[in-house]
């Protein structure tokens, strides 16, 4: 039995899976730069949205537990994302939503 072959195959989606990680990090890190050009513009209902959707792209790596949403930037970019999701919150007075978000982040990258 060909054992190299047979384990080939894993070698190759680990690859692919941490292609389509970083992708998706690149993607949502693009989102979040948009969000943050509209929370600066006083934009803030649109900036949550824009948020929401950068969190939508990077969902399942960054709640991942473990190292893969650490290795692959994802927990970074979405401690990040739910910092200044908070943020859009609390200028809307929209208290436990800013609780939810600020505290996930804290969860993932609590220092």
């Amino acid at each position: 039995f060909d054992w190299d072959a047979a384990f080939s195959s894993d070698t190759e989606d680990e690859a692919a899976a941490e292609t389509k990680a970083k992708a998706r990090v690149k993607e949502a890190t693009q989102v979040k730069e948009e969000g943050n050009r509209l929370l600066q513009r006083g934009q803030l209902q649109t900036a949550c949205a824009t948020y929401k959707r950068a969190l939508g792209i990077i969902w399942a790596l960054y709640r991942r537990p473990g190292g893969a949403g650490k290795a692959s930037g994802a927990a970074a970019v979405g401690a990040a994302v739910d910092l200044n999701l908070a943020l859009c919150h609390l200028k809307l007075e929209e208290w436990e939503a800013a609780r939810k978000c600020a505290s996930r982040a804290l969860a993932v990258e609590p220092g």
